[in-house]
C-alpha cells in the first residue's frame, strides 16, 4: 500500500470520527440501490483499446445517515466489470490483439458528505464531496488498490415520505493506481477514475 493510499485512508478515518461525535438533529437512515454508466476518463485510451468502449455499467448500494436537514453522509459500494481482448506490443510501436479474452472487476468504496438545497421541496438538488478506496482486478493479474476523491451533484425527487428517486453525476479520481506496465504505461495513464452518470432509489427509515 503506497503513501498516497495511506493518507486517504487516514483522511477517511478522521471524517468518520468527526461525523460520529457530531450531534444529530432530525436524524434519518436511508438505504438505496443505484446503477449508472462509468466513463473511464482517467484511462480512456487504455479502456478503449482493450475493452473497445469508453466505459462500462455500474451497480451498487448505499447507506445514508442524515445529521441535520441540509447535511447527510453516504457510505456506498459499487461494482463495475468489462470484458475485452488482451493486446501485445507490436513492431510498429503500437499494440495488436492477441486473441486472448480479458476482463476486469473494479470495486470503489466511497464516503461522501452531501449538502442539500430546498430540502422540503419535491425536487431537492445537492452537491457532495468525498473520499474513496478502489480495488481493481484484471484477469491474470494481481489486484491493484488505491485511494482518491470525488465530487458530485444531483437531486432527490420525493416520491413519498419513505421513497426518493435520485439522479446524479460524479467525477472521481484514483491517481497513481495504474500505469506501471502495458497499455496504461504506453499511454501514460495512471488514474483509475472517471465520470459517472447514476440514478437510483432511496428508502427512508
Amino acid at each position: 500500500m503506497n503513501n498516497n493510499t495511506k493518507l486517504w485512508i487516514r483522511t477517511l478515518c478522521v471524517l468518520i470520527v468527526l461525523t460520529a461525535v457530531s450531534i444529530p438533529c432530525s436524524a434519518a437512515l436511508q438505504i438505496g440501490i443505484r446503477g449508472g454508466y462509468f466513463i473511464a476518463n482517467g484511462w480512456s485510451e487504455t479502456h478503449d483499446l482493450i475493452y473497445d468502449s469508453p466505459g462500462t455499467y455500474s451497480i451498487g448500494a448505499e447507506f445514508t445517515y442524515q445529521f441535520f436537514i441540509p447535511l447527510d453522509l453516504t457510505l456506498a459500494v459499487d461494482v463495475l466489470s468489462a470484458s475485452g481482448e488482451r493486446v501485445w506490443p507490436s513492431e510498429d510501436g503500437g499494440f495488436e490483439p492477441t486473441g486472448e479474452s480479458v476482463s476486469y472487476d473494479m470495486t470503489p468504496i466511497t464516503l461522501t458528505a452531501r449538502w442539500h438545497f430546498l430540502r422540503e421541496s419535491i425536487l431537492s438538488p445537492y452537491v457532495g464531496i468525498g473520499v474513496g478506496y478502489v480495488q481493481f482486478k484484471e484477469s491474470g493479474e494481481e489486484t491493484i488498490d488505491g485511494a482518491g476523491f470525488l465530487v458530485q451533484a444531483g437531486s432527490d425527487v420525493y416520491i413519498s415520505r419513505y421513497f426518493r428517486f435520485f439522479f446524479e453525476a460524479e467525477y472521481n479520481s484514483y491517481p497513481d493506481t495504474i500505469g506501471n506496465f502495458g497499455a496504461s504505461y504506453y499511454f501514460d495513464e495512471s488514474d483509475l477514475g472517471g465520470i459517472v452518470a447514476r440514478t437510483g432509489i432511496r428508502v427512508v427509515f
